[in-house]
């Protein structure tokens, strides 16, 4: 585990950034959540700085067992999650020489509470399918498994991009899925066994979603084959095509998807932008599909009116709307039901913290402050500024240590307000 030095405390909280600074401020994630990222992403791939000046979005990686990488699925947990936690459909499917099997053969009813459903899982019959060759894989453990949680909002926090985990659980001499490329980066992590991959050059460099590749022949000769063994990470950038396959020996592995934004989506916050002005919700030209050269003028002239409203646009503004996207998706785990339960006496010297994987963007302009959390907004008065700073930009604190620019009691608004609202937690 990665352990995170504890930031001193023994003198009041500042902040580096003056009144005639930028209005953004570091925070939108806390800073132990950073050093955890790194760790992991570290941990991954090896040499960050080599890893994104070589790799990212570039080019395969293979980087061997070491010591540091903790396996965080094992086949034990797998029986766990197949047989202990009443698990339903999506959670699993089934391949095997790389067609679905049907999931009524491996489905089963039964009542929860008093509501009779379908699609609960059949362990049994999950095992039956594994030992006549089938691989098992199991969907969106970032969801339910805490261990996957932790690491993709771990890795989210360092490269501020969505991550996914699913795990492939194969017996020996199990075919996968055709030659295929994917629409997202994956770090492959072998946890139990081994599984041979051919990875070969994209046929589509950077592929997004509905831009998909397969073939049941190899493309020709493979850029890396390779057996992975437990402890070793594999990453491709989406668009590399591979398949994979078991020979003498079962498999798990898990695949950490990097959902990565790309810059489509300047495109997608433009047209909203665009869709205050008036000019550009003007309808076509009636019966416009009649007279293409007067059409074509048209489309002309509008592309010529978009050039000048692009000029006009505020690029800090639009940068800030791509981050509070990354800001208001979620992450981490809600306090629950315990925490609600617990009433603590907030004094200035009682320690809080920031929530780990809780995201914040602060913005602060002439006439008031505001805390964008995941899925509403906080406001304070301009006068809190440099307390507001100080919170977001530290992972553990009282209300004594905050700038005095707010007297102790306005301190304690402030962090009860930011108790209530799920960032901070007493320690």
């Amino acid at each position: 585990m990665v352990t995170v030095p504890a930031t001193p405390t023994s003198q009041r909280l500042t902040t580096s950034i003056g009144a005639d600074h930028h209005p953004a401020t570091p925070g939108v994630v806390g800073p132990a959540d950073v050093s955890r990222g790194r760790a992991a992403l570290s941990m991954l791939i090896g040499d960050i700085d080599t890893f994104l000046a070589d790799h990212w979005a570039k080019a395969p990686l293979l980087q061997p067992a070491n010591g540091e990488r903790e396996m965080a699925l094992s086949i034990a947990d797998v029986d766990t999650l197949l047989r202990e936690r009443a698990a339903r459909l999506p959670t699993v499917r089934l391949v095997r020489d790389g067609q679905a099997i049907p999931e009524s053969r491996f489905t089963t009813s039964a009542r929860l509470g008093s509501r009779p459903v379908s699609d609960l899982l059949d362990p049994a019959a999950i095992t039956r399918e594994f030992n006549a060759g089938a691989t098992v894989s199991l969907q969106g453990l970032h969801r339910y498994w805490p261990p996957l949680t932790d690491l993709c909002q771990s890795l989210e926090a360092a490269l501020t991009h969505p991550f996914q985990a699913n795990a492939y659980l194969s017996p020996a001499g199990a075919v996968g899925l055709a030659v295929h490329h994917d629409t997202h980066d994956v770090f492959v992590v072998q946890c139990e066994g081994s599984k041979h991959f051919d990875v070969y050059e994209p046929a589509t460099w950077l592929p997004v979603t509905g831009q998909n590749w397969t073939s049941d022949e190899p493309p020709g000769v493979p850029v890396l084959s390779v057996d992975l063994k437990p402890g070793d990470c594999l990453y491709m950038p989406r668009g590399w095509r591979h398949r994979a396959f078991t020979t003498d020996s079962h498999s798990l592995h898990l695949t950490i998807g990097q959902l990565g934004y790309t810059w489509l989506a300047l495109a997608t916050t433009l047209t909203a932008a665009l869709a205050d002005e008036v000019a550009f919700r003007d309808p076509l030209p009636a019966g416009y599909a009649h007279d293409p050269d007067r059409m074509t003028a048209e489309v002309a002239h509008r592309i010529g009116s978009l050039r000048a409203w692009l000029g006009t646009v505020d690029p800090a503004a639009i940068a800030d709307t791509l981050i509070r996207a990354f800001v208001q998706s979620p992450a981490g785990h809600p306090e629950g039901i315990k925490g609600a339960l617990t009433e603590r006496v907030i004094g200035s010297g009682t320690r809080v913290r920031r929530r780990r994987h809780r995201r914040a963007l602060l913005r602060i302009s002439a006439g008031a402050i505001e805390l964008q959390l995941v899925d509403r907004v906080v406001t304070f008065p301009a006068h809190a500024a440099d307390v507001l700073r100080a919170v977001v930009a530290t992972d553990e604190f009282s209300a004594a240590e905050l700038p005095d620019s707010l007297d102790i009691e306005g301190r304690l608004v402030v962090v009860r307000r930011l108790l209530a609202e799920g960032l901070l937690e007493a320690r």
